[in-house]
């Protein structure tokens, strides 16, 4: 099966036109744990990481590359190219979805950035990437009511394709090489 590679800490995966997807480092655990703080960017997340601890134990994951049984398959930091600041997380993570591993997109912004087409443009450039690395089919897991998210799997050409329970139900998005 074709897949990821584990990167250093730091280390610039792609870019796209305004952003820049790069290794999580130790500089990151501020940003990331104030993204995760605000309600409004977890709305739709309801049992996502909540406190600092669970934001280093998540960031330190995804800094070691994901799972040992799935090398690569993680979160990257989404920052500015124009600035550098960390304004989101993206990456490729191993699901499990009715008894298959399936490569998940999963792309996610802070609120003073939303509507600004960077989420597509993540979503966009995280499919790209997953692609060239030799992946076949993506999914991306968008909760029932995340209109936003559902909009931007659509705008990067993935179709819904049914309904799952997945810690809740709902909608399975896909695309395919």
């Amino acid at each position: 099966m074709a897949g990821l590679q584990q990167v250093e800490p730091g280390a610039e995966l792609f870019r796209t036109e305004r952003l820049v997807m790069r290794a999580f480092h130790e500089d990151d655990l501020d940003a990331l744990a104030a993204l995760y703080a605000d309600e409004e960017v977890r709305r739709h997340f309801p049992d996502f990481t909540r406190t600092r601890e669970e934001t280093e134990r998540e960031m330190r994951w995804a800094m070691r590359g994901g799972e040992a049984a799935h090398p690569g398959y993680t979160l990257w930091a989404a920052v500015l190219a124009e600035t550098g600041a960390l304004i989101g997380r993206g990456g490729i993570l191993p699901l499990e979805l009715e008894g298959r591993f399936e490569p998940e997109l999963a792309w996610l912004l802070g609120k003073p950035h939303w509507g600004r087409g960077l989420g597509r443009e993540m979503a966009a450039g995280l499919r790209d990437f997953g692609f060239a690395a030799g992946l076949r089919r993506l999914v991306a897991l968008v909760d029932f009511g995340n209109d936003a998210s559902a909009a931007t799997a659509r705008s990067i050409g993935m179709r819904h394709e049914k309904d799952v329970d997945v810690e809740g139900w709902c909608n399975l998005f896909v695309i395919e090489r």
